[in-house]
């Protein structure tokens, strides 16, 4: 039998269908990107550790497949919140948070994209975001609402070469109300303490609460000894939904805890409820 060649293409099938066996990647979590014409093949993959896990090159084909495996992060750059939640925000104004990128090795780092779904949300910076070695730059992300709804997307930073993408991500949401002051206050049914945001925060974050009844208000401020450190509201306040800032620029980093005291002017029951925060500069 006279011997048979192999071409190229086979070649490069083979290559990938050995990969694929030895790296068992689940079929929902692989993702083919891109076959570039004029350029060297070549599948990598870093670890959390920045070290190459596998490296496969196959030098004499043209055409380029790039895979990546999700979900995945790297240590390349990191950012400062995982998730921002904005809170209402009504129709016509915007909020804005700022947030920290990380570098913290030898080299410098470029975030070259900056991508995301929906438009309600958006880097007020423009690109590229270059950041010194070792060092950090804070940029500004805001939900400004175009329509009434409740909006939830995620914004996706990027460092992207011919043969590397580095991506980090960040959860947002925010909303709107259509319902009036009165409809409001007709919806609130019992007292609550509502999670801060952000959090992680630095140096401020937001504590929402409601009232379905006029109470004497307290929101205390406690770090972890049980010590507290500031009372942000004392006072008599009527039924209604609301909001209050802590900025703890003069507070070191650590968990943190806030809690709640409501008694209505009509009966004796007390409400009470605490919260856990983080502080992180």
């Amino acid at each position: 039998m006279s011997p048979r060649f192999i071409s190229s293409t086979e070649k490069m099938e083979c290559l990938l269908l050995e990969v694929s066996k030895l790296l068992i990647i689940p079929s929902a979590f692989l993702e083919i990107f891109d076959i570039l014409v004029e350029s060297i093949p070549f599948i990598s993959e870093i670890n959390h550790e920045d070290s190459t896990v596998y490296e496969v090159r196959y030098d004499n084909y043209v055409p380029q497949y790039r895979a990546y495996r999700f979900p995945w992060k790297s240590n390349f750059f990191s950012m400062q919140y995982d998730s921002l939640d904005f809170g209402m925000v009504t129709l016509g104004n915007s909020s804005s948070i700022g947030v920290k990128i990380y570098n913290r090795r030898d080299d410098s780092v470029t975030i070259n994209e900056v991508f995301n779904m929906d438009s309600s949300f958006y880097v007020n910076e423009s690109l590229p975001i270059n950041v010194a070695p070792h060092d950090s730059i804070e940029i500004t992300i805001t939900f400004e609402p175009l329509e009434e709804g409740r909006f939830t997307d995620k914004i996706n930073f990027r460092y992207v070469t011919d043969t590397l993408l580095i991506a980090q991500q960040i959860f947002v949401q925010g909303e709107t109300s259509l319902v009036t002051e009165v409809e409001e206050l007709n919806e609130i049914h019992s007292y609550s303490l509502s999670q801060n945001y952000p959090n992680p925060f630095n140096p401020s974050t937001k504590i929402r609460y409601s009232l379905p009844l006029g109470s004497n208000v307290t929101i205390r401020i406690y770090n972890s000894l049980g010590e507290n450190i500031i009372t942000l509201v004392d006072n008599y306040l009527p039924a209604g939904n609301y909001e209050v800032d802590w900025n703890a620029v003069q507070y070191t980093s650590g968990i943190y805890f806030y809690s709640l005291e409501a008694i209505p002017s009509e009966g004796n029951q007390i409400y009470h409820a605490v919260k856990k925060m983080i502080l992180l500069k």
